[in-house]
């Protein structure tokens, strides 16, 4: 492939390449494409005050081992990793019955198993337009349960379990197709819980993930890339000769622009194109198809882990009005004993039977749960795509345009929703844009990791082969006909 030869605009305001986001997908994009070193002019705008997006002040932001993007990044970024603090015992599943909380039988393995085989399925490596893909695209996972399942208890598992997976409550609102294709880019769906709620593999970063974010900064500055806070993108504008930019602070121009914020937000940009390629179209109508669902995080700061001497502390409780505790687990690092997880309300205006550190309390038999040094909950959102036609499934990561990209962790084929999979989504939008603007710089690991390999290209290799192995076959055999010719005529 020849390298871009695309007009650079002179001026203070022009670039090679915008990135609008500096969440931890904008600022992995921004710090691989300058870790290259191909001589490209990187800026990224950022609407808050600072970068760092929706994990920036978690405390208790882990990864796992098997997470192997986000391992990478910080072996890469030299920043040092505590394991999780191990344990032998297994995670709480808990119902609440008059006032209490009581362990249940996981009587749901079945319908587990079932949906562990459906959603490894290859054909759900990404969205397709079979006739199974079809159905259950506009089909809600709550009707897919309701379907599926005729036990009340195990249906209540599994919405719990898929609510804890999805963070959103009511599973009216997601579309089956989509959770597929998220669980198995997850790895599965037992790997999926895995993820939340095994001890043993879990790793916590030294200085939390702000860290992460600090170092990232650090990185992309000492590359020469410039990060613009405070300042709201408005519209994009895609020209025969470049993309024009309009925040709410200036106008710029640049050769290529990565939209690395999360859909439905993302719908709020006004994208226009003289280009009319199908593609972008379709990116740009389904941001809007995204909801957008509140959740509520906690950290609560213990003077010893009450809990490590009998229980993993992980907990998930069966979805209930009446009770606040979504799940926990145990987020202790070498210097604070901590347990995190997600509640359905903020704790200061929920008026059920049952408080978190009421449930706390009952599920490790203890009443040291009060007895906290510091308790705090931030507000997070989970996006995911609601139930419609097949038509609107895309990932733009998988079927990308020239010059206007989609990056989110939601797109990513690495633990979508996850630190993992916007650090996959950073380095796959990046490789995307450096295929077309500087191809010279991509690994050979790289182009075949992230690069779509068009079915055109494949079946005109395919062809090539046939024609090589068929050319190849015919002159053996003249080549044997002759020997024998040859030999037979000696002995005459």
């Amino acid at each position: 492939m020849e390298e871009s030869n695309d007009v650079i605009f002179d001026g203070e305001n022009n670039y090679d390449i915008i990135i609008i986001g500096g969440g931890l997908t904008g600022l992995t994009a921004g710090y691989y494409l300058l870790n290259k070193n191909v001589n490209l002019s990187v800026l990224i705008i950022e609407s808050q005050d600072k970068v760092g997006g929706r994990c920036k002040n978690i405390n208790g932001f882990y990864g796992h081992e098997f997470q192997k993007n986000f391992t990478n990044l910080l072996d890469n970024l030299n920043i040092a990793v505590i394991n999780g603090r191990k344990s032998d015992f297994e995670k709480m599943i808990l119902r609440m019955k008059k006032r209490k909380l009581v362990n249940i039988h996981e009587d749901s393995s079945i319908i587990s198993s079932q949906i562990e085989i459906c959603c490894k399925k290859p054909d759900f490596e990404d969205y397709t337009k079979d006739d199974d893909a079809k159905y259950l695209a506009s089909l809600s996972v709550s009707d897919y349960i309701d379907n599926l399942v005729f036990s009340s208890s195990a249906r209540s598992i599994c919405r719990s379990y898929i609510s804890a997976i999805c963070g959103v409550n009511n599973l009216k609102k997601v579309s089956c197709l989509w959770l597929f294709v998220m669980l198995n880019n997850s790895g599965g769906f037992f790997r999926r819980l895995k993820y939340l709620f095994n001890n043993n593999t879990r790793f916590f970063i030294e200085g939390g993930i702000a860290q992460v974010i600090s170092r990232l900064e650090d990185q992309i500055i000492e590359g020469n890339g410039l990060i613009n806070c405070s300042e709201h993108v408005v519209k994009i504008k895609q020209g025969d000769i470049g993309i024009q930019i309009t925040t709410s602070l200036k106008t710029y121009k640049c050769n290529y622009v990565v939209i690395a914020v999360p859909p439905p937000e993302s719908s709020n940009i006004i994208i226009e194109s003289m280009n009319y390629d199908k593609n972008l179209l379709k990116f740009i109508k389904i941001q809007s198809l995204f909801v957008s669902e509140p959740s509520v995080y906690f950290e609560i700061t213990y003077k010893s882990p009450f809990w490590a001497s009998n229980y993993s502390g992980s907990v998930m409780t069966i979805l209930s009005k009446k009770l606040n505790l979504k799940f926990c687990y145990d987020a202790s690092q070498e210097d604070s004993n901590l347990l995190a997880g997600f509640i359905n309300h903020p704790e200061a205006s929920f008026f059920g039977k049952m408080n978190l550190f009421q449930a706390l309390n009952q599920s490790f038999c203890t009443d040291e749960a009060d007895n906290y040094l510091h308790y705090c909950e931030m507000n997070c959102t989970t996006n995911i795509l609601k139930p419609c036609s097949v038509a609107n499934h895309h990932n733009p990561l998988t079927n990308p345009t020239q010059k206007i990209y989609f990056a989110a962790s939601e797109y990513s084929k690495s633990y979508p929703g996850t630190a993992e999979g916007a650090i996959a989504a950073g380095e796959h939008v990046a490789c995307l844009l450096l295929y077309y603007a500087r191809p010279q710089a991509l690994e050979v690991s790289e182009i075949l990791k992230y690069i779509p390999q068009k079915d055109c290209l494949q079946k005109k290799k395919c062809t090539q082969f046939k024609y090589i192995h068929s050319i190849l076959f015919f002159t053996n055999i003249a080549i044997l006909l002759t020997l024998l010719w040859k030999t037979y005529s000696s002995k005459k």
